[in-house]
């Protein structure tokens, strides 16, 4: 991309790119347009092509409609609508000229495809193909030349197989000229490759255009400086075209970028802050509005931090983020010596040339793998530091940012209501208006009656003023230190973390502008602008339904919000139901997944019934009636006061509503004393579990399947009187799985109790009935077997891991040490995701071993054929087995819950449910023998040796001490790759061993057998032409000629080369 924007290329084609499948990806500042093999057919000559589009190019295709084709992995078409004419734009790359019958195939195939896109060009478009074509094209005789007028005066080679085909392209279709050809130009200037064994350099990198368009064509020519710079063996084609773009450039302010490493460095914070010092007065004035105070604030901190914040003109913010200026420096200087030693390519001081240009390369190449390995471990620190800090948002975006695997939509064409494509810009942005608009505006209808049978709760008067009272200086601290970092801003473009930089004059500034804004309730009208992002799901990307947006606000509107909840968060929390845990500080899914299974469990313990209902509301925060909300939130105690500004921040957003509960039975169990252990005599409460909520993911638990029906049908009654509406589709029923029992309380396997048919209809659709649900991400099967829940993580993990296969995993300038750091970052927790709650059997624990220990051989580069150890891996990489994480996550939870309380400083439901159990009840006989959650944890207390639980979970610190004893991650073994190495060659000395044994013959490498000379080459035996490593080993599958007739004593000349020369 450096090379691109440095040599002004508008179009660029590339080839080889490895990419599989076909797209459109947004990569820097270029548009990509790729066209692949498929992924499921992964190989080593992926080729691959792509055209890559800048910003005024792409602006241009876009307005065009976004047209393009992927043909196949060597040719791929787009076409640009410009000012008189339209332009279609043709990349290829070519087979090699072929040798034999199958290449022979390959190239004839690869013609015909390119004649039938050719064939399906409008007649009047201008054409442009272009690309490698691995051929040679030049003068053989003065009749070819007579006879072809497609190729111009100024060649440099002999026609060669490949060639005759492009020439025949040319004539066939009689409106091909190969320009290369028509533009006079130093040799060095108009070849583009050099064969490899004969050192000549070869033109056969080409372009085509219409003759009628041949005027538009102003200079074809190669840059040797660019390939030097990016080590390929092409020299970069650079074609003039004089062309009119229909679209105008649109003169659009670009956004200034701060500098995160400025923003870190003390000395410019304080001078930003010292300059917006003197910008108080502005904050203190009575005699202006709010809008034109925020207005004051906002210009003054753009203006502030662009002059001393913002990154410096002379840093591509585009670049590697691992570039600095130092590389660049010396990656020019390299260039410039690869130039050179071309210009002195036969001279005496070629040797010299050369050798400078060896130079720098290997400086280069050490300074990048220094560099990026200091890159890595600083990506690593900031991983870690976000999953310590309960931020997987954060830790996630790095991944993906990683990966490169982020779905980009911004230029994909969209489908209209009844299913026809929408390539214009204008009416695709009018079909985003209309779903949008239809998706966030739902009418909803409440009867006035409800809203006013809703009491209004007297508050104190000291709450009261506590509540209504102007937020003071300190608050404004507290709720900006609380504001998440490098979070995108609103339209106002101010982000929290230039808010935070400006330190006490932000402060002093936010907290005028707050009070003006609660003494007058009026609101900043900047504040009522949201920047609307749309963001692909799953599914058809060419429907808008798979689609869900989300709003960028002003970042001060959100302090403001953030301190009007700090004032209220304790007086709502206390009033809401302690099974909701969304949104909630201290609450997280685990506490829904783990109440949910371990009932289950202890149902399917006493073989009771359970019936389970997963309740989906159809767009739930924005169906809420807002004259609703506004009472409840009077209901809750919240003031007037308070009312009335959420009422002006909430202008165009909608939040959910608390209904009642339904009047039905849910199971009952019983909570006694903190222990796993109950005597018959012991005291015990019941209590009652009807349902779980995270946020508006609710699930519901009945006895009977009566309870169940009753719930759903008041529950559906209750959301239409208020405005919410039941997703039917979405929302299922579980059973869990019950056996008979015979007389003698025994069960009966293999015979299910006949349950009740649940047919329950809501508005003429049946709910469905499922086997297995994911539940808050997690698996739920009514049998309770963690098969499926396994089998989930293991292909999520999977995902996970090969997502930075190519990226993380096979680089070598990343450190294994950096490489672990990522794993146990970005793919363990994936893994085991919910592993606090499992309970699974020594199957279930090898298969999860097994795709650990295969990811750590993966990490450390060595395979099955190696016959390293499980343990010697272990040991070299420093890491604990999987078993002992899983222990150490079940005992986490287990000292956790053991210490949760309401905010009523009573046992919470999770540790209640934890200890829970039915003293009146006996389990049935011939049950079996399948551990419960508490037999595992009872395994994992005595494998750690922890002699008095009660006490000791009681005390965290303590606690995660006992527990994380044997989990401790140890340094990397300190010679692990002369280990590994060491494998290695034991692994290649048996299999040599085993080829001679059975073919008594010992296959040596090539570069074995011969002596290389100081400049690293190997000279053949038979034909004395010298090779580099790779050439030698190509030139010997090619079987030498010369060779094999020098060869007497041997068949083939693949016998010289086992036996040696």
């Amino acid at each position: 991309m450096e090379q691109l924007q440095k040599y002004r290329i508008q179009i660029a084609a590339l080839s080889e790119t490895c990419m599989y499948d076909s797209g459109v990806k947004l990569i820097n500042d270029f548009t990509w347009i790729f066209s692949g093999l498929p992924s499921v057919n992964k190989t080593r000559n992926a080729h691959g092509v792509a055209i890559c589009l800048d910003k005024t190019a792409a602006t241009v295709w876009k307005d065009s409609g976004l047209e393009w084709e992927a043909v196949s992995e060597r040719i791929v078409k787009i076409r640009l609508k410009c000012l008189f004419i339209n332009l279609t734009i043709i990349y290829i790359y070519s087979p090699v000229n072929p040798i034999n019958n199958q290449m022979n195939d390959d190239s004839q195939n690869f013609y015909n495809d390119l004649q039938d896109v050719i064939n399906r060009i409008p007649t009047e478009d201008m054409y442009i193909i272009m690309g490698d074509f691995n051929a040679r094209v030049g003068w053989n005789n003065q009749q070819q030349q007579n006879l072809s007028n497609s190729i111009g005066p100024y060649t440099v080679d002999i026609t060669n197989e490949n060639g005759e085909k492009l020439i025949d392209l040319c004539t066939i279709n009689n409106l091909l000229i190969v320009t290369n050809t028509f533009f006079k130009h130093k040799l060095v200037h108009q070849t583009s490759w050099m064969h490899p064994g004969n050192k000549q350099w070869h033109m056969i990198d080409y372009t085509l255009v219409n003759k009628k368009f041949r005027s538009s064509i102003e200079d074809c020519r190669m840059y040797r400086k660019a390939a030097g710079a990016i080590g390929t063996d092409h020299h970069l084609m650079r074609i003039k075209i004089k062309l009119h773009f229909r679209s105008r450039r649109k003169m659009v302010q670009k956004k200034v970028v701060y500098d995160p490493i400025k923003m870190k460095n003390d000395n410019a914070l304080k001078q930003f802050q010292k300059d917006l010092i003197p910008t108080l007065s502005d904050a203190t004035d009575k005699t202006i509005s709010i809008d034109e105070k925020y207005d004051r604030f906002v210009e003054h901190m753009k203006t502030n931090a662009e002059k001393i914040l913002k990154i410096d003109k002379n840093r591509n913010r585009k670049r590697k983020e691992w570039l600095t200026d130092e590389i660049l420096e010396i990656v020019e200087k390299k260039a410039t010596a690869f130039v050179n030693w071309q210009n002195h390519r036969g001279t005496k001081l070629e040797i010299e040339y050369a050798n400078k240009y060896k130079r720098l390369r290997k400086l280069a190449k050490g300074k990048i793998e220094k560099r990026q390995e200091e890159y890595w471990d600083e990506i690593c620190e900031e991983i870690e530091s976000s999953v310590k800090l309960n931020d997987p948002a954060n830790a996630f975006n790095i991944i993906r940012r990683l990966g490169g695997k982020r779905k980009r939509i911004k230029n994909m064409p969209i489908k209209d209501k009844h299913g026809k494509l929408i390539l214009n810009s204008a009416d695709q942005l009018e079909r985003w208006r209309e779903f949008f608009g239809d998706l966030l505006n739902v009418s909803t209808a409440v009867d006035l009656q409800l809203i006013d049978q809703i009491k209004i709760t007297r508050i104190e008067k000291n709450e009261e003023e506590r509540q209504s009272i102007q937020p003071t200086i300190s608050e404004v601290r507290k709720a900006l230190n609380q504001m998440k970092s490098r979070k995108a801003p609103g339209n106002d473009e101010i982000t929290a973390d230039l808010l935070k930089a400006g330190g006490e004059p932000v402060i002093k500034w936010l907290h005028e502008i707050f009070s003006d804004i609660w003494k007058q309730e009026e609101m900043i009208e900047e504040w009522n602008l949201a920047i609307l992002i749309k963001l692909f799901k799953k599914g058809d990307k060419q429907l808008c339904e798979n689609y869900r947006g989300i709003s960028l606000l002003s970042v001060t509107s959100k302090l403001f919000s953030r301190i009007i909840l700090n004032r209220i968060q304790l007086l709502v929390n206390r009033q809401l139901l302690e099974a909701q845990s969304g949104f909630r500080s201290n609450r997280s899914t685990i506490d829904q997944i783990f109440i949910l299974k371990l009932c289950m469990e202890k149902r399917r313990e006493f073989n009771k019934p359970l019936f389970m209902c997963f309740i989906d509301i159809s767009k739930a925060y924005d169906s809420v009636n807002r004259n609703l909300l506004w009472k409840v939130c009077r209901q809750y105690g919240i003031s007037e006061k308070l009312v009335n500004l959420l009422k002006m921040l909430i202008q165009i957003q909608k939040q959910r509503k608390v209904i009642e509960e339904a009047d039905v039975t849910g199971i009952q169990v019983s909570y006694g004393r903190n222990d796993f252990f109950h005597g018959t005599k012991e005291k015990y409460l019941n209590f009652d579990m009807l349902a779980l909520l995270y946020a508006d993911d609710l699930v519901v638990m009945c006895e009977t399947s009566d309870d169940l029906e009753i719930f759903i049908e008041t529950f559906e009654k209750i959301t239409q009187a208020y405005g919410l509406s039941m997703n039917v589709k979405k929302t299922c029923i579980m059973t869990l799985k019950q056996l008979e029992v015979d007389q003698n309380n025994k069960i009966i396997h293999n015979h299910e109790v006949d349950q009740p048919d649940l047919d329950i209809n809501i508005r003429n659709q049946k709910v469905e009935i499922v086997n297995y649900f994911t539940y808050l991400g997690c698996g739920v099967s009514r049998d309770q077997k963690p098969d499926e829940e396994i089998n989930t993580r293991l292909a999520k993990a999977s995902t996970a891991f090969n997502m930075l296969r190519s990226v993380i995993w096979y680089r070598k300038t990343i450190s294994i040490t950096s490489r672990l750091r990522i794993y146990r970052a970005c793919v363990l927790p994936v893994l085991l995701y919910g592993s606090e709650t499992w309970s699974i059997t020594k199957t279930h624990e090898q298969r999860i071993s097994t795709f650990y220990m295969k990811c750590l051989r993966i990490i450390i580069g060595v395979n099955l054929g190696d016959r390293m150890s499980n343990d010697k891996i272990l040991e070299m990489t420093g890491q604990p087995p999987i078993e002992t994480i899983i222990r150490r996550n079940r005992l986490r939870w287990f000292g956790h819950a053991n210490r949760m309380m309401n905010s009523d400083n009573e046992p919470s439901v999770v540790k209640k449910i934890t200890f829970s159990y039915f003293p009146e009840e006996k389990r049935p006989g011939n049950s079996g023998i399948r551990k419960r959650w508490e037999d595992k944890v009872k395994e994992d207390i005595e494998h750690c040796q922890i002699k008095n639980w009660r006490k000791d979970s009681l005390n965290r610190d303590h606690w995660r001490e006992l527990i994380n004893k044997n989990v401790q991650n140890k340094p990397v073994h300190q010679n692990i790759k002369e280990i590994i190495y060491e494998y290695k060659q034991r692994a290649v000395n048996r299999r040599n061993d085993d080829l001679a044994a059975s073919h008594g013959v010992i296959k040596t490498k090539v570069t074995e057998i011969l002596v290389k000379d100081t400049n690293n080459h190997y000279v053949c035996p038979g034909c004395g032409i010298q090779f580099k490593p790779q050439g030698i080993a190509n030139h010997n599958g090619m079987e030498c000629k010369e060779l094999e007739m020098a060869s007497n004593d041997c068949k083939t000349s693949s016998e010289l080369w086992e036996y040696g020369p």
